[in-house]
């Protein structure tokens, strides 16, 4: 099996398998640990039907730095089924420093901003 994922943000709007779609693969996957999943698609897209459980938050694209920081921070910090985290998370390096991201897009200028952001 390849590397695994803590957070993979998922384009909704993809030329082969969209974004819905995708997620739903991931979480039929037999995984050791299933990587918190994050729908990114325009504001236009938000009425569109979504299965609500596969998918742990959504952005709207443009992504913006703070609200892509404070929700990976949210989404990481977070405890697992039967975990309990006693550390405190004090600001997005921290919760982000380690984490193994995974971004599905297919469109290179949201790519760059994206990659821009999470650095």
């Amino acid at each position: 099996p390849g590397p695994a994922y803590d957070v993979v943000l998922v384009d909704r709007n993809m030329p082969v398998v969209d974004g819905p779609e995708f997620g739903a693969g991931v979480r039929r996957m037999k995984l050791a640990k299933q990587p918190k999943l994050v729908l990114c698609g325009s504001s236009a897209n938000a009425g569109s039907a979504t299965p609500e459980s596969v998918f742990d938050a959504t952005l709207f694209k443009p992504l913006q730095s703070r609200v892509l920081c404070e929700t990976m921070t949210a989404l990481l910090s977070a405890p697992e089924a039967g975990e309990t985290r006693v550390a405190a998370v004090k600001g997005a390096g921290n919760a982000l420093a380690g984490a193994k991201i995974l971004l599905v897009e297919d469109n290179e200028t949201n790519q760059y901003a994206a990659t821009t952001i999470l650095r």
